[in-house]
């Protein structure tokens, strides 16, 4: 009888029905599918809509509770879906909600495999007070509503996963915070509009198809593509980095080793740019080029900087017509060239003479710029390299000698045997 006890109770933990949903498509008692609203307090709740669809005609709340929902078919909503204090998991599942999903309360919305969501696009997901909406690796969610997030709130994209919506908008990121991670392979796609947020980070390959907006710094990276405008604080551009619109800071832009950006088409410089090695074009203006008071521009020579040799074209910074007339050239506003990176290339031959295109401005005369160039010899290689600053065909060209530069032990030598000879000197003095 034991044996059979233990045969019947094996029996029925491998059976599926074990396993059963709490909420399940019911093919005979098809009453059963439908609920007038689903109000869930403490507790561990399924739903699985494998068998067919399932509606909830008025209001479906997790509250404190673990939801997790699956199924290929719909999940039906004619009400509000909210989420408070705890975390719904959505893995393979289809939903259809008429109404706003809300995420409140330091809760979390899960996706995992691919989540489909639909209903009304009039209305939308709003994720709150240090809530988070997070897709796990691999994962996909496609939704036609807006996703707003307010008063504390994340979107974290595991590597490989993707989020398509209607738009991403946000409210009081300045006063609060909000943060965007997007993690290695992963995209972001909106039909329209700006994701803003306090943060932005990009993974590995990580792909927004939108335009882009931080209240904070933002670094992108080789791989990393934006398809729109960029806007941030502090803005970080490394090589290899894709840009499709053009890019605005709100205190400094680097550049860094042979990146290119576009600015906007009226640029009026206000506080840093900072370009480091800088390539051809390593910024670019449309229309117009000016300095506002206080502002500063430094180029630091290297190696990339020889695409612009003897070519205005493909001058390091390139405008249609900069100005440099009255009121157009701010108090205060510097360019600085610096020489200290020049000779460490390779490509950098003893000898010779490079004639580098700065600043070029296709349509107008920018000679009146001389007035805030510098020439900075910032470093003891600086001292070996001898350079010019001319303008010519509305261009500003450096004009610099290329030279080797001692090693560390002829620098030695060298000081070494200036001090025996001003030793020496001063023993004839005596």
């Amino acid at each position: 009888m034991k044996t059979l006890s233990y045969i019947f109770i094996s029996s029925m933990i491998a059976s599926p029905f074990a396993l059963a949903a709490d909420w399940e498509y019911d093919p005979v008692d098809t009453s059963a599918n439908t609920k007038e609203e689903l109000l869930l307090v403490n507790q561990t709740y399924s739903i699985d809509t494998t068998g067919g669809k399932l509606t909830v005609e008025g209001l479906l709340q997790n509250a404190s509770s673990k939801l997790s929902i699956t199924g290929e078919n719909d999940l039906i909503v004619g009400g509000e879906f909210k989420t408070l204090y705890q975390k719904t998991t959505l893995a393979d599942a289809n939903l259809n909600v008429a109404g706003k999903i809300l995420i409140q309360y330091g809760s979390t919305v899960e996706i995992n495999g691919t989540v489909n969501e639909t209903g009304d696009t009039s209305k939308g997901w709003e994720i709150q007070q240090a809530s988070n909406l997070n897709l796990a690796e691999g994962a996909t969610l496609t939704t036609g509503k807006t996703i707003t997030m307010m008063w504390v709130a994340n979107i974290n994209l595991a590597a490989n996963s993707k989020l398509n919506a209607k738009s991403i908008a946000s409210l009081y990121e300045n006063e609060t915070g909000f943060s965007v991670n997007v993690g290695d392979n992963a995209t972001i796609n909106v039909d329209s509009g700006t994701i803003s947020a306090k943060s932005i980070t990009l993974g590995n390959n990580s792909t927004i198809n939108a335009n882009v907006k931080t209240s904070g710094s933002l670094t992108l990276n080789a791989g990393n593509t934006i398809s729109g405008n960029v806007t941030a604080t502090d803005l970080i551009i490394n090589k290899g980095a894709n840009i499709g619109g053009t890019i605005n800071y709100t205190n400094s832009l680097t550049v860094n080793s042979g990146a290119a950006v576009v600015l906007p088409s009226y640029f009026h410089q206000s506080n840093t740019i900072n370009l480091n090695n800088p390539g051809t074009k390593a910024i670019s203006s449309g229309v117009e080029y000016w300095f506002n008071a206080g502002s500063t521009l430094n180029i630091h020579l290297g190696n990339n900087s020889l695409a612009a040799v003897n070519d205005r074209f493909k001058a390091l910074v390139f405008t249609l017509y900069g100005k440099a007339g009255e009121g157009q050239t701010g108090e205060g506003a510097k360019i600085n060239v610096y020489l200290s990176d020049f000779v460490l290339g390779e490509d950098f031959v003893d000898g010779e003479q490079y004639k580098i295109a700065l600043i070029c401005s296709q349509h107008a005369n920018i000679s009146g710029w001389e007035s805030i160039f510098n020439l900075v010899d910032d470093s003891a290689v600086a001292d070996f390299v001898e350079g010019s600053l001319v303008h010519e065909n509305n261009t500003w060209w450096v004009t610099v000698q290329g030279v080797s530069i001692p090693e560390p032990s002829t620098y030695a030598a060298i000081f070494g045997a200036l001090a025996l000879a001003f030793a020496a000197y001063r023993r004839r003095k005596r």
